[in-house]
């Protein structure tokens, strides 16, 4: 190394990042490098690439020459050491060079030398350029490097600078906005079933939606294989993003015709709302992801919004997760029953399963806080086993004392079509043959309406051969058809949940559609529960409706099963009455 080398740094400053050279080449158009006296490179902005082809990222500790011939290599060493020699007489100097692409195509390249101050130190820039690229041609290609080639919007690079523009506006301007992140959820069914070609086809379409659904002054963009980004301005409130949010699941979720086939795709959805606690938009996708992960451990087809209270919960949840799959046993769980109540004769006509988590570290956990995670951990089968045999075996105890009660328990989801449980069923009735006809399982309504014929098949082998009767679980206002469901589905009972009944006292409209479900199910002579009644007027208004069922805490709330047998006997004694 000559003794000039000396005068030029070999190293990048700790604060590059933040220094305003860094931010004035990133902005720049033309290929940036800082490269050291030993030609190694050091740094190389966004725009380089539509000249090597290759990201910046990886050009950082190549020698530049590199990415020359053979035969230019020894000529750019030499202009460089000829550069440093004169650097304060000709403070820019140009040579043009055959230089190698991302590929080994060979092309006409233009290498400006110069200087820049950094700090106390002094570094070598080049300037490059493809001399074969026209003015035109070098338009086309800066906007290629900023769009996704298969949908149009903008890519991962392009989102990322328009997110920290963005956010530099806001913090200036005193605004907030949105930013949606989506997952087309279950995508590579598509890819399975119709093939790769059509799969993007789906993903042009899907693209096609979102800037049909969106305003002109919105951002979109395609950041992953199947994942989108939408940033809207001027969204003041959590509120306002979440049923954007639900309205781009809808509009997405539209059935479309593609090659004769019928294609319907749903999303997942995280939304996170700037000011969040970062400045970083690689942390604020980060946010949105965890929001959209958790949106998937619903079930997909959800909107989650980013809070400070959801990442309390989520580092809960992480920490559940954790100690689940640690779990050596399952001493730790327990059945709970909610009793049913047939109000006129006012005694208890069914209970209903639930398993409660009594965790040494985080203390008793509801079964709608452990359960989808149980699922991720892929434990919710065993789980679901020792909650079946253990309520069965509670059955049979009751039973020894002449208590007949009927009792509902969750699959949690798990497909009936399988023939493994379908099996273990088979081998419960032969251990345990008094609980036939006594026990009901729940499908909830959610998941009944992704069925298929085999699984109608099934549920009728388990309802006629097996003498386990089934309950549609959960029915809410915002699912699919229950006509649909009850008149193809051979189920015994059905819930409504809680989301039924808010506010009947104010929405006649509610009155109605109760009172069409009850005269619906008691034809087909289907048993129709209630549940979450919380009040005494709730309850007169749901019997003026000819609503005869009913559990939630205005009766009793879920019980271990000591309490069980203690309410039946003080209360009811042994003459329980059936559905």
């Amino acid at each position: 190394m000559d003794s000039t080398d000396n005068i030029f740094a070999s190293t990048l400053p700790t604060d590059f990042d933040k220094a305003l050279s860094t931010q004035l080449f990133e902005a720049s158009s033309d290929g940036i490098i800082i490269m050291n006296p030993n030609t190694e490179i050091l740094y190389a902005n966004e725009a380089i690439e539509t000249v090597f082809y290759y990201t910046a990222s990886s050009l950082v500790g190549k020698p530049i020459a590199e990415l020359m011939t053979n035969e230019d290599r020894s000529k750019f060493i030499e202009f460089k050491t000829h550069y440093i020699n004169s650097a304060t007489d000709q403070p820019i100097q140009k040579q043009e060079y055959t230089g190698i692409k991302l590929g080994g195509f060979e092309f006409p390249l233009s290498l400006t030398l110069t200087t820049t101050q950094l700090g106390k130190a002094r570094y070598l820039v080049l300037f490059a350029h493809d001399l074969s690229v026209t003015p035109e041609k070098l338009s086309i290609l800066r906007e290629s490097a900023r769009k996704d080639n298969l949908t149009g919007l903008a890519n991962r690079s392009m989102c990322l600078q328009f997110l920290s523009n963005k956010i530099e506006d806001a913090q200036k301007n005193h605004y907030n906005f949105a930013t949606f992140l989506l997952d087309v959820d279950q995508f590579y069914k598509f890819n399975d079933e119709y093939g790769q070609p059509v799969g993007d086809e789906i993903l042009q379409h899907i693209a096609k939606k979102i800037v049909a659904a969106c305003r002109e002054q919105d951002f979109y963009a395609r950041v992953g294989a199947n994942r989108f980004v939408i940033v809207m301005d001027k969204q003041n409130t959590l509120q306002e993003s979440y049923f954007i949010g639900k309205r781009l699941c809808k509009i997405i979720g539209r059935p479309f015709t593609l090659h004769e086939h019928t294609i319907t795709t749903k999303v997942s959805i995280g939304v996170v709302t700037y000011p969040c606690g970062t400045e970083l938009p690689e942390k604020l996708l980060l946010f949105a992801n965890q929001a959209l992960t958790h949106s998937q451990c619903l079930g997909g087809d959800q909107v989650t919004v980013y809070t400070k209270a959801f990442q309390q919960e989520l580092e809960i949840h992480e920490k559940m997760a954790k100690t689940m799959q640690s779990l050596s046993s399952y001493e730790e769980f327990a059945i709970y029953y909610k009793p049913q109540i047939k109000v006129d004769s006012k005694v208890v006509v069914g209970l209903q399963a639930s398993i409660r988590w009594h965790s040494p570290l985080l203390g008793v956990q509801p079964m709608n806080h452990f359960i989808p995670l149980a699922q991720n951990v892929n434990i919710i089968s065993e789980i679901g086993d020792w909650a079946q045999q253990n309520t069965i075996r509670q059955l049979c105890q009751w039973y020894d004392r002449d208590i007949t009660i009927p009792i509902s328990l969750d699959l949690y989801n798990q497909k009936i079509i399988h023939p493994e449980i379908k099996e273990k069923l088979n081998r419960l009735l032969l251990q345990y043959p008094t609980f036939k006809r006594r026990m009901y399982l729940e499908l909830s309504a959610m998941f009944m309406s992704a069925h298929s014929k085999d699984e109608n098949q099934a549920q009728r082998e388990i309802d006629h051969r097996l003498g386990i009767r089934l309950t549609l679980e959960d029915f809410s206002d915002d699912q699919t058809s229950l006509l649909y469901l009850i008149t193809q589905h051979p189920f015994d009972k059905i819930t409504l949940d809680r989301s039924f009944i808010e506010n009947i006292d104010n929405n006649p409209l509610i009155r109605k559609l109760i009172r069409l479900i009850i005269e619906l199910t008691e034809v087909r002579h289907i048993t129709t529960v209630i549940e979450g009644v919380e009040t005494e007027k709730e309850l007169k208004i749901l019997q003026e409706e000819n609503c005869k069922v009913f559990s939630g805490p205005f009766f009793y709330e879920s019980m271990p099963a000591e309490e069980v047998i203690l309410l039946l006997l003080t209360e009811q004694g042994s003459g329980l009455q059936e559905f």
